[in-house]
């Protein structure tokens, strides 16, 4: 029964909210570059440790009919202390378990930087190719891009796109996809006709231009992008951009 009882509480902590206390590493996209956190490793491993001891402490004191020595109760108290510590550890910690593992990712150029993990390397002509367009098209809305595009980063920020495998190696669309992603968070949802749609859509159909790709004839789409002249064209495509990072800020 204690059994059972454990593995459910094991599975409502991995499903829940505090993962970190079973989670090891975390999957992305892609582990190129990466490892599990050692601290995050070495708190689950004391909170465990701790949780065994004091459990054990309470089977040897209930075996004992309640009478155990001073220096039990003294084993028990720095026990749960460890616990209590390791368990703050892991409930208040980054829920991103993965960190950057030096010298398996590489950096090339600058404007932008572009760092690839072995064996992705020879793909760094081609990934160059492809995103001079976009920065150059941020240039002309006076917006900065981001500085570097890495296969290690944890996630996509406005400073840093982050290089999925199927990235590297795909097509224009889904860099195109990614690029755009470094200007909302995560956590941003597009909803059908909210204005993040409008702005993705905006936004979207603008790099879609500036890198030769038949962009996306959406209704949601500002019909200045297509008609209007070229300054109403970069003040709607430079709004849409402002919107879609101002639901990350």
């Amino acid at each position: 029964m204690t059994a059972i009882a454990v593995f459910l509480a094991f599975l409502l902590l991995y499903a829940g909210d505090l993962s970190e206390f079973v989670m090891v590493g975390g999957a992305t996209s892609s582990l190129v570059g990466l490892r599990p956190k050692a601290g995050t490793q070495t708190s689950q491993v004391a909170f465990y440790l701790a949780a065994t001891l004091l459990a054990l402490l309470a089977g040897a004191w209930s075996a004992a009919l309640h009478r155990l020595s001073p220096r039990h109760f003294l084993a028990a108290a720095a026990t749960a202390v460890l616990c209590a510590l390791s368990a703050g550890h892991l409930a208040s910690a980054d829920p991103l378990h993965l960190e950057a593992r030096p010298a398996d990712v590489r950096c090339h150029g600058t404007r932008p930087e572009i760092c690839l993990g072995r064996g992705y390397t020879s793909y760094e002509p081609h990934l160059r190719a492809g995103l001079a367009p976009l920065v150059l098209a941020m240039a002309r809305l006076n917006l900065a891009a981001p500085a570097s595009f890495r296969q290690d980063a944890l996630r996509s920020t406005p400073s840093t796109g982050q290089l999925a495998p199927d990235t590297v190696t795909g097509d224009r669309e889904l860099l195109l996809d990614m690029f755009l992603r470094t200007y909302y968070g995560s956590d941003c949802t597009i909803e059908p006709g909210s204005i993040m749609e409008r702005n993705h859509v905006n936004a979207r159909y603008w790099l879609a231009e500036a890198v030769d790709l038949a962009p996306d004839e959406d209704p949601a789409l500002d019909p200045r992008l297509t008609t209007g002249t070229a300054p109403e064209r970069i003040s709607v495509a430079r709004a849409a951009f402002q919107g879609l990072a101002a639901c990350d800020a």
